[in-house]
């Protein structure tokens, strides 16, 4: 697995989910959730927000205050040969 972390702000700053609270949220979520598939990040953070809406993704995946993000993160896809499933190995 690949990952990238960024510092010093800039990434929260533009309202972007890339804190480690945020990784662990969504490394939990499909550890729960191996079955589905999800075509975008849009798709997966409104899942997880629909499960618990208190996650700290539900403050950034807000369509009428992050119009912008909201529009990109519906246009990123997943990739289901990009993401490692230890259970299938």
């Amino acid at each position: 697995m690949n990952v990238l972390l960024l510092g010093n702000g800039f990434d929260i700053n533009c309202g972007l989910p890339t804190k480690y609270i945020n990784f662990v949220e969504i490394v939990g979520y499909f550890h729960r959730h191996r079955e589905k598939e999800y075509k975008t990040i849009g798709e997966l953070f409104k899942a997880m927000i629909e499960e618990k809406s208190s996650t700290s993704i539900s403050k950034l995946y807000d369509e009428k205050e992050n119009k912008e993000l909201f529009e990109l993160y519906n246009n990123i896809e997943i990739k289901k040969n990009d993401i490692h499933n230890p259970q299938k190995d």
